[in-house]
Order: C-alpha cells, then structure tokens, then sequence
C-alpha cells in the first residue's frame, strides 16, 4: 500500500507498506449449478464429519434386453420352469449311501461275522427277577 505525504518540512514524499490484508467473506460451498452440470456418474457427498468430497461411480454397461420378458405371463412362465421347491435338497449335496455287508466285511478282515445281540428278556408285570443285580428274594 502507497501514501503520498502533504507535509513540506519533511523530506518525506510519500509512503509505502508491504503488508497484506486478508478479509474473508462467507460463500456458499455449492451453487444449485454445480450440481446441474455434473456429469454422469459424478455426485458431491458428505464423508467424515461434514467434510465435501466430489465422488465418482463407474456406470453399469447398458442392458442389450435379451432376458427381459415381453409380459407377465411370459415372466410367470419362465419362473415356473427355474422353480425348486426345496424339499429334497439334501439329495444333490449328500454323499451316497454308505451299503456294508457284514458277511463281506468279514471276510476280508479275517475275524468272525458280528453275532447278533441276544434278545431282551422279557418283562414280568413290574416283579423283581431274581439274580439281577445280585437282589435275591431268599434275604
């Protein structure tokens, strides 16, 4: 900043500063224009605590329409034939069922066949048996 000096006793002519001044005034951050003009696929967005960023998307590739249906009933139609109902899903993911033949197994190990358990005895109406579990009615 410049300043001349009126003052003829001094040697003085005019005076001068290199000092700057900063004034700030408020502005908006967006006009309603900025955000017209984006391009597609371009968006302002808030992020960390307030803080404006401008953002890009890529674009989804556009859709040739071979899939979609003409109508609803050729919607309905092509639904029914994708439909699984799920009720016997295990089938597809299981493994098959393991088949063991004791006779086979035996043989090739070398050992007797497995005997069959002997049957249950039988009940007699709620009556202590005698000799199990060492309770005899003699005592």
């Amino acid at each position: 900043m410049a300043g001349d000096s009126s003052d003829i006793d001094t040697d003085v002519d005019f005076t001068s500063s290199g000092g700057d001044r900063i004034s700030t005034a408020p502005q908006p951050k967006l006009e309603p224009a900025d955000i017209i003009n984006l391009p597609k696929g371009q968006a302002f967005a808030m992020f960390e605590g307030g803080q404006l960023w401008k953002i890009r998307m890529p674009l989804p590739k556009p859709d040739k329409g071979k899939d979609i249906p003409a109508n609803i009933s050729d919607m309905a139609q092509q639904m029914r034939k994708r439909y699984n109902t799920g009720d016997r899903w295990w089938e597809s993911v299981a493994p098959p069922p393991i088949e063991i033949d004791p006779e086979l197994t035996a043989a090739a190990t070398g050992s007797p066949t497995v005997a069959t358990p002997p049957p249950a005895p039988a009940e007699h109406g709620g009556e202590a048996m005698p000799g199990i579990d060492g309770m005899d009615d003699d005592d």
